[in-house]
């Protein structure tokens, strides 16, 4: 997934660059932590689909929004 990512990114950022102003090391520092992060948590997701029964219910369970009672 990091891979897929990475090659996306190596088309966005040339283009983003192009249309606005330059891409510094900062920008490229934080795409590339974001990837970490999106990485990290969708291999947190797959593990739990996979060690769980019910694999087709995991995720949108995951993603339903919860209500809290404010």
């Amino acid at each position: 997934m990091l891979g897929f990512l990475a090659t996306v990114e190596l088309i966005g950022l040339p283009a983003f660059a192009i249309f606005f102003h330059g891409v510094g090391a900062r920008t490229i520092a934080g795409v590339a932590l974001a990837d970490v992060g999106i990485c990290a948590v969708g291999t947190f997701v797959a593990a739990m689909a996979a060690a769980s029964r019910t694999r087709e219910l995991v995720l949108p369970l995951l993603f339903l929004p919860s209500r809290s009672r404010s």
